[in-house]
């Protein structure tokens, strides 16, 4: 016979799990764009974005954390809320009332099974998009205000790591006229260029494919001594070019699987699947691909395995309810992320399969859970 879930039950343990979890995703992503925007002020202030641009890149780096912040935030938030139902002998009135700790589990599951299904969907499709639109939106900025830091008639240090001086500068064409530049980035040979025009071409991008900008120069002569026989080499040039990759460059990643969507990731695999004699890197690259695939998912499904855990660590009674479970988030996640870390290494390398490798973390942490669980049950 199909008894009737309580209702009135799950409406009281969804409340005590759904604020605090609203709570630690707005403070775990704050924390996360912390370290971020720490390597986006000097861009900032160089450049002179405004603060509609400003805000609207903390925006999109802001969804694209959702991945990671999501299962962090429900893991602390189920310990909070079970830990003080613990603390306050809810959960012992409940089972004197004839509740089992597994009734008891569902509604939390039941969150878990929710931000899983949602996490899924975010992590699939919005994610990326947010880290696609951040990336590109930064690359703009940085290519549209190159030209701002250049000052006609003055050296200019840290230039892209070189120094440079122009005697005009026309900002509109992007143009340079009667160019000095040194160029040190090479400690044991460094060059010295001068030319008579220059301009810089925006919205490039590197071999590697680094965002950057390239330097043209017309008519001109590199300097460049030579180490082995100690003279100078001087070579005329028509034209040259320097490739100058942007420095926001690491903070807007590059790393193509990081922006494409699973249908996009997908198509990518089997692309490189239908090669006829793929080599290692090929196979390392297909191992990368399916890891970024499937960890979207992974990442959703660690809510259901923390609504287990939390519920079997936030049983456990305690005065300091607060401080024991976020001691008890951090070294979770700790935990979490090494084995993961690990696991995907091995995964890249071909050691596991790259399914198995993102499910490593979750596989021993479910295993953990459902221990404690049991044994706090009985």
């Amino acid at each position: 016979m199909f008894r009737r879930p309580p209702l009135t039950l799950y409406r009281y343990i969804f409340t005590e799990i759904l604020i605090p979890f609203i709570g630690a995703l707005l403070f775990f992503i704050f924390v996360l764009l912390m370290f971020q925007i720490i390597n986006l002020v000097d861009f900032f202030v160089v450049h002179k974005v405004s603060a509609y641009w400003v805000v609207q890149l903390l925006g999109f780096l802001a969804l694209s954390l959702l991945q990671p912040a999501i299962p962090i935030a429900f893991l602390l938030a189920v310990l909070l809320g079970i830990g003080r139902l613990s603390t306050d002998g809810e959960i012992m009135a409940m089972h004197s009332s004839g509740l089992s700790s597994r009734q008891i589990l569902r509604p939390v599951l039941l969150c878990g099974i929710a931000l899983f299904i949602l996490g899924s969907g975010i992590n699939a499709y919005l994610t990326p998009w947010a880290t696609k639109m951040f990336r590109y939106e930064l690359f703009r900025i940085s290519n549209t205000k190159v030209m701002s830091t250049l000052k006609e008639g003055t050296f200019m240090e840290g230039f892209f790591d070189l120094m440079l001086y122009a005697d005009e500068v026309d900002p509109k064409g992007n143009r340079l006229n009667r160019v000095f530049i040194y160029d040190p980035r090479d400690e044991n040979n460094p060059t010295t260029i001068v030319a008579n025009r220059g301009q810089i071409l925006t919205n490039q991008t590197g071999t590697d494919g680094t965002p950057g900008v390239v330097l043209r120069l017309w008519d001109g002569k590199v300097y460049r001594s030579n180490p082995v026989t100690s003279f100078v080499e001087v070579i005329n040039f028509q034209g040259y070019d320097i490739f100058l990759s942007l420095p926001t460059a690491k903070v807007v990643g590059v790393e193509k699987p990081m922006t494409m969507d699973v249908s996009e990731l997908r198509r990518k695999i089997r692309e490189l699947n239908r090669k006829p004699n793929k080599e290692w890197e090929d196979i390392r690259e297909i191992n990368r691909l399916m890891m970024e695939m499937w960890s979207r998912f992974s990442m959703a499904f660690a809510c259901v395995v923390f609504a287990i855990l939390g519920m079997a660590f936030g049983t456990v009674r305690s005065r300091s309810t607060k401080s024991n479970s976020l001691l008890i988030c951090l070294l979770v996640m700790l935990g979490y992320w090494e084995v993961r870390t690990m696991s995907l290494k091995y995964g890249e390398d071909g050691y596991i399969h790259p399914i198995l490798a993102v499910e490593v973390a979750n596989i021993l942490l479910l295993a953990l859970s459902v221990w404690v669980f049991r044994r706090n049950e009985t």
